[in-house]
């Protein structure tokens, strides 16, 4: 919500901020408040899925009665689909940026791509999690379901991402001196599709790891 508030149409450069000193508007500057914010969300966002994924590995060990092998059951076809779409979302995304800063090509169509990938994504990950165990099954269970969730909250909010700032492109908040948002959005995307994709491995190692 915070962001709707903020950006402008037009690039300013450096202003005066006082004492002969000039600063561009944080829109404008390569690591603004927003951008750290973000980089810390994930930051903590990461030694949460660690804590996850150390917690699902620990459960095998540990939990009482023997853990499911049939995590995953879809296959790997569908693990390779949403691995593919997150990296591909994140890909484009990054191209989002360089296109708006050369500025030989609108951002909009790789934006719209990324979004179109993260939605698929979500379906890919909506079959995945049809297929687990049931979660009172075993406590491995639970902790899969969650992980798979996990992933695709994330490849959710990536839609969001994506949407929004080809929103931002439409109504004129983007150039190549104003790439904030779709910054942001790359980050965002980057960071979901490494976590997605060893959310995954993980999952299918340690099933792999109890067949045998």
């Amino acid at each position: 919500i915070w962001p709707r508030t903020t950006g402008a149409r037009i690039d300013h450069g450096p202003m005066p901020i006082g004492c002969g000193r000039t600063a561009p508007p944080h829109w404008e500057s390569p690591r603004p408040p927003s951008w750290w914010g973000l980089a810390f969300t994930l930051g903590a966002d990461a030694s949460l899925l660690g804590s996850l994924i150390f917690g699902a590995i620990f459960l095998v060990t540990i939990a009482p009665g023997p853990a499911p092998t049939e995590i995953l059951p879809a296959g790997i076809a569908t693990t390779l689909v949403a691995v593919a779409a997150m990296a591909l979302a994140a890909a484009l995304a990054e191209l989002g940026v360089r296109s708006a800063r050369v500025g030989t090509r609108s951002p909009q169509g790789p934006l719209a791509g990324a979004a179109l990938c993260q939605l698929v994504a979500l379906v890919a990950l909506a079959v995945l999690i049809t297929d687990l165990p049931a979660p009172t099954r075993h406590s491995y269970a639970a902790a899969a379901l969650v992980l798979v969730a996990y992933a695709g909250l994330h490849a959710a909010i990536g839609l969001i991402f994506s949407a929004w700032a080809w929103s931002r492109c439409l109504a004129g908040y983007v150039s190549a001196a104003r790439t904030l948002d779709l910054r942001l959005c790359a980050m965002w995307q980057v960071y979901t599709a490494v976590a997605g994709a060893g959310v995954l491995f993980v999952l299918h190692a340690v099933s792999a790891g109890l067949r045998s």
